[in-house]
């Protein structure tokens, strides 16, 4: 193989996601959790009943924040991935603080906590969905006696007092599962539009009576779309290849027809050109 032919410097990827779309079904969801978290603490007051003032302030600041942030989204962002992880961290804080008011061990409040980790598997993929579970397992941890008690005497004595020491860990537990799962799914889910989307593109760009060179130079640039590559480098065989592949092949089929002779000629000739291919 030496015949090189090397596609020049590619353009940007043009097969970007369509970020407002997601942003605003983002938006939209975050809205309705904070209005149903704002319905839910009116409706049961048992429900973060240590802090429910609090709580009820959080979520309605919660509801303001979607609200703005589906206006804003009227507009396309200057910088969607600026935007995007700004109200990322913002949903990660409000879930970690919704969920630390939330004492009793089975509060719907922990389904905020899982918000952030959907909408990160949702947006981004695998990587980002587990550093989002790793960051509020980290916020819940601040508030546990693991990391607050000031002694290990304290630490065991709120341990053998009940399961409130170890809850933050066994929530960021079920983060992380869940984290793994919506992440490996979405992942193998964004790969899938990504190549979907560049064969859309191959064949809208490419026409039928278009020369041979410009078709070729679509499919190599699409190529290096799908895999973020800055120059496609493709490898054709020499003529002396190509004999040999030739001489060959006929060698065998000489062969079985019982022609012995000629495939010998044939494998003479092979043997020749392989060496002169080098």
């Amino acid at each position: 193989m030496k015949a090189l032919s090397v596609c020049g410097p590619l353009p940007p990827a043009t097969t970007t996601p369509a970020v407002p779309r997601v942003e605003r079904t983002i938006a939209i969801a975050r809205f309705c959790l904070a209005v149903v978290g704002v319905l839910l603490l009116w409706a049961d007051p048992s429900q973060a009943a240590p802090g429910r003032g609090t709580a009820f302030v959080l979520l309605a600041s919660y509801a303001a924040i979607a609200a703005g942030c589906g206006a804003m989204l009227r507009r396309p962002p200057a910088s969607p991935w600026a935007f995007a992880v700004a109200t990322h961290l913002v949903d990660v804080a409000m879930a970690t603080a919704v969920t630390l008011l939330a004492d009793a061990p089975g509060s719907p409040f922990f389904l905020v906590l899982n918000f952030p980790v959907i909408t990160a598997a949702y947006r981004w993929g695998l990587v980002e969905t587990l550093c989002t579970a790793a960051l509020s397992t980290s916020l819940l941890a601040i508030e546990s006696p693991w990391v607050t008690a000031p002694s290990l005497a304290a630490v065991s004595a709120a341990v053998a007092g009940g399961t409130a020491a170890a809850r933050p860990f066994v929530r960021g537990a079920y983060l992380s599962a869940l984290a793994l799962l919506v992440g490996s799914l979405m992942e193998q889910e964004h790969r899938r539009r990504r190549e979907t989307a560049l064969m859309a593109r191959l064949l809208s760009q490419i026409r039928l009576g278009q020369p041979l060179a410009d078709s070729l130079d679509v499919a190599l640039r699409t190529v290096g779309d799908a895999f973020r590559a800055r120059r496609v480098v493709v490898v054709m065989p020499s003529a002396f290849t190509l004999g040999n592949l030739f001489f060959g092949f006929w060698s065998i089929v000489s062969a079985f027809n019982g022609n012995f002779r000629w495939a010998g000629w044939f494998i003479v000739f092979a043997a020749i050109l392989d060496m002169l291919d080098g």
